[in-house]
Parts: structure tokens; C-alpha cells; sequence
């Protein structure tokens, strides 16, 4: 998605939704995959997955609308920066064998999602209010 936005120029919403339609793809053809290969897929977990995944988009599509391309920009590189670290410190950990690094690199990569999330939430209905209040400045 920051190759689609920052090399080729691709609006952020297109970008998004570009995104989210290949993971459908990919995330689809790699349970199949790994479900054929013998790997249990849980159901009770997938279906919620999808179903948190299906109401985060159509949050965040209706947040492309009112907060400002640049600041979902920040958001989403702050959150790929914070997500590479805690890969990397996860991975550190597997390999030393540290359950506390692997553990890190968990909560480093939920917590990085949630702010993220809360933030955009929090953009998006202040700028919602900001809209209203501006709407009713020029109606009186």
C-alpha cells in the first residue's frame, strides 16, 4: 500500500481499498493451502477475524471521506514503522529463545493497530463535529 501511494501516486482510499481486495485473495488461498496441507483451520477464530476485518473497512472507507489523506498517511507509516520493529524484536526473541521479546514484539504489533485505530476514530469524529459546527455557524 506505501509503494501504491508514494511511487505510483495512488489516492489513499484507492490504495486501501486496493489493498484489502487482495488480501481477500491471498489470505483466502493461503488457508485453503494450508487447510489442504493438513493445517487445522479454526473457524472460531476466522469467522470473527472476518468479521472484524469486514466492520474495520467499512469504518475505515467512511473515515477516508472526512480525515485528511496526509494524516491517515502518518498514521499508517507510524504503524508500519512500530509493526516492522516489533516483528523484528519478536523474531529476536524466537531465535534466543526469550518468551518476554517474543511477547514485546506481540504487543508492540496489537498496541501499534489499536492507537492507530483510536486514533483514526478520534480524527474522524472530531472532524465530523468540526463539519457540524461549521454547518451550523453559517446556518445562523
Amino acid at each position: 500500500m506505501p509503494a501504491m501511494i508514494y511511487a505510483i501516486g495512488v489516492p489513499v482510499p484507492v490504495a486501501v481499498g486496493t489493498d484489502l481486495f487482495e488480501i481477500v485473495f491471498s489470505g483466502g488461498l493461503g488457508s485453503y493451502l494450508y487447510g489442504q496441507g493438513g493445517g487445522g483451520v479454526d473457524l472460531g477464530i476466522v469467522v470473527p477475524l472476518l468479521f472484524g476485518s469486514a466492520l474495520g473497512a467499512r469504518i475505515g472507507s467512511a473515515a477516508t471521506a472526512v480525515v485528511d489523506a496526509d494524516g491517515i498517511k502518518i498514521y499508517f507509516g507510524g504503524m508500519l514503522l512500530i509493526g516492522a520493529t516489533a516483528v523484528g524484536i519478536g523474531e529476536i526473541g524466537s531465535s534466543l529463545g526469550n518468551p518476554t521479546l517474543e511477547l514485546l514484539g506481540l504487543v508492540l504489533v496489537v498496541g501499534a493497530a489499536v492507537v492507530v485505530a483510536l486514533a483514526l476514530l478520534y480524527t474522524a469524529i472530531s472532524s465530523l463535529r468540526e463539519t457540524r459546527r461549521q454547518g451550523i455557524a453559517a446556518a445562523d
